[in-house]
């Protein structure tokens, strides 16, 4: 091999190059070229051959992977909404959806599917679809959207990278389905069989996890179970990767050793079989990269190469690159490369003869938690400092005891299925572990929330973690400034924000519901106005419609946003009223932040749901506080007026608090869902009611609010209205649109812009923004 000791710097520049050119080059891809070329020239001094020959090929891996990402276009679909096409992968059915990629079999075009079905019998019809099948389809075709809000999945980016531009939304479940089978659609069925074995034979908790330990398949798992392997830094434990495929490696070299094959035999079959493993387990990047490694380790030996192990991964990153360069986009690449490396390079003190098991146990874990920080402060904007602590113990539990209770029953199903009543004992275990750990997840103080940062910041943050874990092979002293160093830029977020002048306003697109998010300048407090809530329509009699994990907007859209924020605290979460698409989400807020005061309205409390979340916020600890107009709190040096509810209201809607506040130049109203009764008291009351700039439009935009005579009063500059794409209640309706646009008044609405962001400084005006960015309104 010509760059024999030197592929890993090959493959450190082939993931820069990647990632310049798919984000867009920029001063951060020409500062991140000259670190690159200085490491070099440092690395390979005096020479000037090898820096030189390593950055040549460098650029010309950016300059592939641009006309790679070039190439990556939208193709002509049929004229008509109906084909014949083949099913790409395993098709997934939750509840009333069906989901799979299929590729039309006339052009070539990969397309991803969605089915919504309407009986049980159409549910069991999906679930007997297989991969490789060829199917009449019939449906409409559109364009994927981007991400509707702030720093949340962007569903189109991610079918981009799996070159899919198109969704076809079928008006009916796949028809005239025959086999069109190929060798690789055999072994993913193979594999899904086994998973079916698992889940039928094994208990829960003990079943998802064999799923996920023997076919790298996790959709066994309880959704609340992966979310706390995730959160915990636990997860790697379910994947399958390198510890797996040494050990298969090991035990099938062996057995052809023992039937008599050549050493050469042995190598050269393990080379073959390494790829169908990989495939067989689920061909995640972890499990792929592993696979490659071994199949080099092999070739090694069967040819006499010399090959180190960081030679070894940086070929095997290459490789990956190579066929896809959005492998540089997948957390599970970029995890298992970035782990793997900082272990190889710390191997020298790490195992060290002075240190015991525990203690090499525990630095291992330290070790991948910190180079995997960059990694996961980008896709989850935190992370768990307790993970090292965890992995310490949970890591051997599952080496020494799951993985091969897993690999056992496997065998046994073979033999005699009745045996694996065995394992009920296994079972019972591991239900108490995750019941103790969820119970650790919940502790909110065991996390670090660092904000969204950007990849300049992830930039700097990786230098300084490879500087970190460079230091702890040094003198204590350089060892605490790494240290300090480290620790700073995580505290940097937060330096920040107490000094930042800026603050947002943001309604959230949260569907059918509301959810504002008000940060005051200098992060003086965040207020929190409702936390939405998707209203369930589903019958009892109906269960085979549920989903697995729902949509919830407190988990998956309020949540998330605050944490790309850095913010942990709520000063006050102001519940309007009691319907459920205002605070359903309040649920997850109460447990994943620290609430400090949850604000109702005056009224009576009179539904079960609405007693059930009062009873949530005093196991919270939140104090519990009810206004009524005349009330009012202090925020930026002027004061919240609380324009409603009176507190003798009967109808929910129109005991909404109103609110009224000045903010960036502008003055607000948030109406909740008052209606046309609430919108005329407001108007005919004893202070008259001032024009405001900024409406949050009451009820989502109903007839039965923004009335004539309520426009007239507040003369709005503009109106926010939070609505559901497609909803069931024709949100925001016709005559309302009609009424502000005859008034020339702009409508920011969520169904169309997602959400909506005003960031404002005192004295300087502010600016909307919208997080599908179609349109732009300056004041």
């Amino acid at each position: 091999m010509p760059l024999n000791g030197r592929w890993i710097y090959l493959a450190v520049g082939a993931a820069g190059a990647c990632t310049a050119a798919l984000h867009g080059a920029g001063w951060l891809g020409v500062v991140g070229m000259l670190c690159y070329v200085i490491w070099l020239r440092y690395v390979f001094r005096p020479s000037w051959l090898k820096p030189v020959f390593l950055t040549a090929a460098v650029a010309v891996i950016y300059m592939w992977v641009l006309v790679f990402d070039a190439a990556n276009q939208a193709d002509e679909l049929p004229e008509e909404g109906s084909a014949y096409a083949v099913i790409s992968e395993t098709p997934q059915v939750d509840g009333d959806r069906l989901r799979m990629p299929v590729e039309i079999a006339a052009e070539g075009i990969q397309v991803q599917a969605f089915a919504f079905l309407q009986n049980e019998a159409e549910k069991q019809k999906s679930e007997a679809l297989k991969q490789g099948m060829e199917c009449y389809m019939t449906g409409e075709f559109e364009r994927p959207s981007t991400a509707t809000n702030f720093h949340a999945f962007d569903y189109k980016e991610y079918l981009y990278t799996e070159q899919i531009h198109w969704q076809w939304f079928l008006e009916a479940i796949p028809v005239d389905c025959q086999p069109a089978y190929t060798w690789l659609d055999y072994l993913e069925h193979y594999r899904q069989a086994g998973v079916s074995q698992v889940a039928s034979l094994l208990e829960d908790p003990f079943a998802g996890v064999a799923a996920a330990l023997l076919f790298g398949e996790r959709k066994l798992l309880d959704p609340e179970v992966e979310t706390m392997y995730q959160r915990l830094g636990l997860i790697h434990v379910l994947a399958v990767s390198g510890l797996h495929v040494g050990i298969v490696s090991f035990v099938v070299y062996r057995v052809f050793i023992r039937f008599a094959l050549t050493k050469v035999q042995a190598l050269t079959s393990l080379v073959w079989l390494l790829p169908l493993y990989a495939l067989l387990t689920g061909a995640a990047p972890s499990v792929v990269r592993a696979a490659l490694i071994g199949m080099l380790v092999a070739l090694a030996l069967r040819f006499h190469w010399k090959l180190s192990p960081l030679d070894g991964l940086g070929f095997a990153a290459l490789l990956m690159l190579w066929a896809d360069p959005y492998y540089i986009q997948h957390i599970g690449f970029q995890l298992s490369f970035l782990i793997t490396a900082a272990i190889i390079l710390s191997r020298g003190w790490l195992f060290e003869k002075k240190r015991n098991y525990l203690s090499q146990l525990f630095f291992v874990s330290l070790i991948s938690q910190i180079a995997a920080v960059p990694v996961l402060l980008y896709h989850f904007h935190e992370f768990s400092w307790i993970s090292p602590l965890l992995n310490l113990w949970f890591v051997p539990f599952m080496t020494l005891f799951i993985m091969p209770a897993a690999a056992l029953s496997f065998f046994i199903v073979f033999i005699h299925p009745s045996l694996l009543v065995i394992f009920s004992p296994v079972n019972s275990i591991l239900s108490f572990i995750h019941d103790a750990l969820i119970t650790v997840e919940s502790w909110r103080f065991g996390f670090i929330v660092f904000g969204q940062p950007s990849l300049g910041d992830v930039f700097v943050l990786s230098l300084a973690t490879a500087g970190l874990l460079l230091s702890f092979e040094c003198h204590r002293r350089v060892m605490f400034i790494a240290w300090s160093g480290w620790v700073l830029l995580l505290g940097w977020p937060a330096i920040t924000a107490s000094i930042d002048q800026t603050g947002k306003v943001t309604m959230l697109d949260v569907g059918q519901g509301d959810s504002i998010v008000i940060q005051w300048p200098q992060r003086e407090a965040v207020d929190v106005i409702d936390a939405g809530g998707i209203v369930s329509f589903i019958n009892e009699d109906e269960s085979w419609r549920e989903q697995s994990e729902p949509f919830e907007p407190g988990r998956d859209v309020v949540g998330p946003y605050l944490k790309s924020q850095g913010i942990t605290k709520i000063d006050r979460l102001i519940i309007t009223h009691g319907h459920w698409d205002h605070y359903g989400g309040a649920f997850h807020l109460l447990e994943a932040f620290d609430v400090r005061k949850v604000v109702y309205g005056a009224v009576a409390v009179d539904e079960p749901g609405e007693q059930r979340f009062l009873h949530a916020v005093a196991e919270a600890g939140s104090e519990f506080i009810q206004v009524r107009a005349g009330d009012s709190w202090m925020r930026s040096d002027a004061p919240v007026q609380v324009l409603a509810p009176i507190g003798h209201e009967t109808d929910l809607n129109d005991r909404s608090i109103v609110l009224q506040k000045t903010i960036g130049q502008m003055e607000w109203l948030f109406m909740g869902d008052l209606e046309t009764e609430g919108e005329r008291r407001l108007v005919q009351q004893e202070r008259a009611l001032e024009e405001v700039d900024v409406l949050k439009a009451g009820h989502h935009g109903s007839r039965t609010s923004t009335t004539p005579d309520f426009l007239e009063a507040v003369s709005p500059e503009a109106v926010l209205i939070s609505a559901g794409r497609n909803n069931l209640y024709g949100h925001p309706h016709e005559e309302v649109i009609e009424r502000l646009e005859m008034n020339e008044v702009p409508a920011l609405r969520t169904d169309q812009l997602g959400a909506v962001r005003y960031t404002f400084q005192e004295g300087v005006p502010g600016k909307f923004e919208a997080a599908r960015r179609q349109k732009e309104v300056t004041n």
